[in-house]
């Protein structure tokens, strides 16, 4: 059985060489906004950390779990995005699920012109 290393190699053997993995893995990989440290989702969606040297031979610093992804954050294995960003002071912003299930869907409702519509039902122009 090959490796997930085999499998993507000989998907971009004509366009790319992987020289080296860094790393155990991970999905929907952010830049901190001090460049030097990475946020990414590991496989049990635990968001974890780790910090990235610089130059030709970056190297990895220690692993660290920072939290558990709820159920209501979209993600999962098929899905290719990230659905999290790192605000300027450094906490998490996560796009969540906005139904839950058996939940009743209310519609949204967007009004043009508002206040237009609104000066024409009070009678003023």
């Amino acid at each position: 059985m090959s490796t997930t290393s085999d499998r993507l190699a000989g998907a971009l053997r004509d366009r790319y060489v992987i020289e080296r993995e860094l790393g155990q893995g991970g999905m929907a990989p952010l830049w901190a906004r001090n460049g030097h440290e990475l946020f990414y989702m590991d496989a049990s969606r635990e968001m974890m950390t780790t910090t990235v040297g610089s130059g030709a031979d970056p190297a990895l610093g220690q692993r660290r779990v920072l939290f558990r992804l709820p159920d209501d954050v979209y993600m999962s294995l098929t899905e290719f995005y990230t659905p999290f960003d790192v605000a300027p002071d450094g906490r998490f912003l996560m796009a969540r699920s906005v139904s839950q299930p058996g939940a009743v869907q209310a519609p949204l409702i967007v009004v043009d012109n508002w206040f237009t519509e609104l000066r024409q039902r009070l009678g003023q122009r």
